[in-house]
């Protein structure tokens, strides 16, 4: 079975078993979560579009589990979210099942019990919780948000395929380091990635209208940062 990774605001941490269904890689469905902008579902769609021979389908809103809902932090748990999906008759013929909502997510991080999350996907697996939340929060530029909202589905989705954090700066599987500032600097895909994409059976274009602009040189946090930011966790 494929391991769970969750996304510390953007950053992938914690391994746990996944249980996706076994389908036919034809669709990805999107599932809104509660109330969700009609403008982030149009921005999902055409990022995995724009770099995924896939065909993208939207199903009915559902609401928010209160079974996922932790009351002391106003926030719903990940693995319980994606417990509720799973449990829900869903189309046979999804490749992924990307949940999507704008209220905030958690998980355990070691000692820590509710730890927000943007992302809780799985390597090589089908279902995928992603909360538009913590992308949002503090951003006075609604276009930027939107870019980030766009890169984090394809970083998802590219995870679901089986593909890890990449090293290379810039490539949209670069790892967060718990920033959603990282999205600010990726762009597209790297060789590396693009290979392996194209080895899972997932060629990338080589020219494709990215649907986001290329960030000037030095966007987004300085390396440095990261590595700070890496040491705090610890």
């Amino acid at each position: 079975m494929p391991p769970r990774l969750s996304l510390l605001l953007v950053a992938l941490l914690a391994l746990v078993p996944a249980r996706g269904r076994a389908a036919a890689p034809t669709r990805i469905y999107i599932l809104p979560v509660g109330k969700v902008a009609r403008e982030e579902i149009r921005t999902i769609d055409r990022a995995l579009s724009a770099f995924f021979p896939i065909e993208t389908k939207l199903l009915p809103a559902i609401e928010l589990p209160r079974s996922a809902y932790y009351r002391p932090r106003n926030r719903y748990r990940a693995d319980k979210l994606l417990d509720h999906v799973e449990s829900l008759k869903l189309p046979e013929d999804g490749r992924t099942i990307l949940a999507v909502t704008a209220a905030p997510i958690s998980i355990t991080k070691g000692k820590i019990y509710d730890w927000g999350i943007i992302g809780y996907v799985a390597i090589g697996g089908q279902i995928c919780a992603y909360s538009t939340y913590y992308v949002k929060r503090g951003v006075a530029d609604p276009e930027r948000a939107r870019e980030r909202i766009g890169k984090i589905a394809v970083h998802e989705f590219a995870h679901n395929l089986g593909l890890r954090h990449c090293k290379q700066r810039g490539c949209l599987m670069e790892d967060a380091q718990g920033t959603p500032l990282t999205f600010d600097r990726v762009y597209d895909f790297c060789p590396r990635c693009r290979a392996q994409l194209e080895k899972a059976g997932w060629k990338v274009p080589a020219t494709l209208a990215i649907p986001w602009k290329k960030p000037p040189s030095g966007a987004g946090p300085s390396d440095a940062y990261l590595k700070k930011l890496r040491r705090l966790w610890k």
